[in-house]
């Protein structure tokens, strides 16, 4: 096991083979060549305005009126909401509903607008949410509450966004 926590430690951010020996039953020892390559998922996100889903319901707007654009997203299970920039709010028509105090990746503190309602979709999945709106053409995330709410996770050894339950989204009411 040293050789795994040594791995995680510097193998993993070096981007270098690692060499594992793991010993198993009767004493035989092999030698395991892992190469281990960590990457940012981005998957392809389909944002809708909501506000132009419930025109269309009621008859007031036209289905090809509704606002949407597939942006391909950074999935990070460390952002929790969902986040866009201006520009993405812009052509989906986003109205600002709140501010509200956040944290960058690097550290920063700021208050960033909140806009909404925004219905996000991947793989047959969706979930409604609002968005932080982040300053500038910053690249969007999809966090992790709403791929909780999609039934979804990051696939480390394949580096995509997949569905945990194949059969239907399971939400956890516990």
């Amino acid at each position: 096991m040293n050789h795994l926590s040594s791995f995680y430690a510097s193998e993993a951010s070096a981007k270098m083979p690692f060499n594992a020996y793991f010993e198993f039953m009767y004493g035989f020892k092999f030698l395991i060549k892992i190469i281990y390559f960590m990457g940012l998922t981005y998957a392809n996100i389909e944002l809708v305005n909501c506000g132009d889903i419930v025109l269309n319901r009621r008859k007031y707007i036209g289905e090809d009126e509704i606002r949407q654009m597939i942006i391909n997203m950074l999935v990070d299970s460390g952002a929790i909401m969902l986040a866009i920039n201006e520009e993405i709010r812009e052509v989906l028509g986003l109205d600002i509903i709140d501010h509200r105090p956040s944290q960058l990746a690097d550290g920063t503190r700021l208050s960033l607008p909140v806009a909404g309602p925004i219905e996000v979709r991947y793989d047959g999945r969706f979930c409604t949410t609002n968005a932080l709106v982040l300053p500038e053409n910053n690249e969007p995330l999809l966090g992790a509450i709403p791929m909780e709410e999609m039934d979804l996770w990051i696939n480390p050894a394949r580096n995509i966004l997949t569905v945990v339950h194949p059969e239907g989204t399971l939400l956890s009411l516990k």
